[in-house]
């Protein structure tokens, strides 16, 4: 039996649902989680300051303790506002991916807070943007990202072509960078120290609590370092199947179905035991 100290939640796919909103009923359960002293964290691809402003409107930024953003390699601590940034991909990096892909039909991305600067929009890649609350500007990407610290660089394909693009990705051999699918329609690079995992190791340290008390929430691969760690990790039914292969429990509910108030409404009639 393990006791529960503290929780932390994907973002997409699980906490949000489909409309890349959170429910009342999941809203409610976090806010509930401060009458028993339980720090609620976000962990996700998103960059901080884009949660944080969604927390804010939700009237949830006073009930969430902290946001681990950009896959790992952001972190905000809510109640201090103090933010740090993680291991930025170099340069030289950047421009031996766009080389390795250029001939694709895809499109590279670069998210910072509510915009993503691109390379180029098709009506498919603005489709997805705004389903994610956000806009594109297109730029002259490289000149950007030179003048920019890159945290993860993006690339946007049509769901039909992602094989495509991963067996591509998987021709690239970057010692200090790794790349991973994280939608059906999303491929991210970023330096091979950052990951959520990583970034969850220093906020035990920072709250001063074991990662064995820790429950996670998640849905995808970008979510399985967090699942190694966590003392206990459940995915959302809807999950992948490296996600569900890695976790500890996959929940009967899915990110449509408040799987993460669910799961902590049960936690509470169990007094916070596993």
């Amino acid at each position: 039996m393990k006791k529960i100290q503290w929780i932390v939640s994907d973002l997409d796919g699980t906490l949000f649902n489909d409309q890349k909103n959170i429910s009342r009923f999941n809203r409610e359960k976090i806010k509930a989680l401060s009458c028993y002293k339980i720090p609620f964290g976000i962990v996700t691809g998103r960059p901080v300051k884009q949660v944080a402003e969604r927390l804010r409107k939700m009237e949830l930024d006073s009930y969430v303790s902290f946001i681990i953003g950009m896959n790992g390699g952001s972190f905000l601590d809510l109640s201090t506002k103090k933010l740090q940034v993680f291991h930025p991909l170099e340069q030289k990096t950047i421009q031996t991916i766009i080389d390795h892909h250029q001939d694709l039909d895809i499109c590279f991305q670069v998210l910072e807070n509510t915009t993503r600067y691109v390379n180029r929009s098709t009506p498919q890649s603005l489709a997805y943007t705004h389903r994610c609350k956000e806009n594109e500007e297109v730029v002259d990407f490289f000149a950007y990202c030179q003048s920019h610290p890159i945290l993860k660089l993006m690339i946007y394909c049509d769901p039909e072509k992602m094989d495509m693009l991963v067996q591509r990705a998987k021709m690239l051999s970057l010692p200090d960078c790794r790349g991973i699918q994280t939608d059906d329609c999303m491929f991210e690079w970023m330096d091979h120290r950052i990951h959520k995992g990583a970034t969850l190791e220093y906020v035990a340290e920072v709250l001063g609590l074991p990662l064995s008390s820790c429950l996670a929430f998640g849905d995808a691969d970008n979510d399985l370092e967090v699942f190694e760690r966590a003392g206990v990790s459940i995915c959302a039914r809807n999950g992948t199947g490296k996600a569900k292969e890695k976790a500890m429990i996959v929940s009967s509910y899915t990110n449509e179905e408040d799987l993460v108030g669910r799961e902590i409404q049960t936690l509470m009639t169990n007094d916070f035991q596993w």
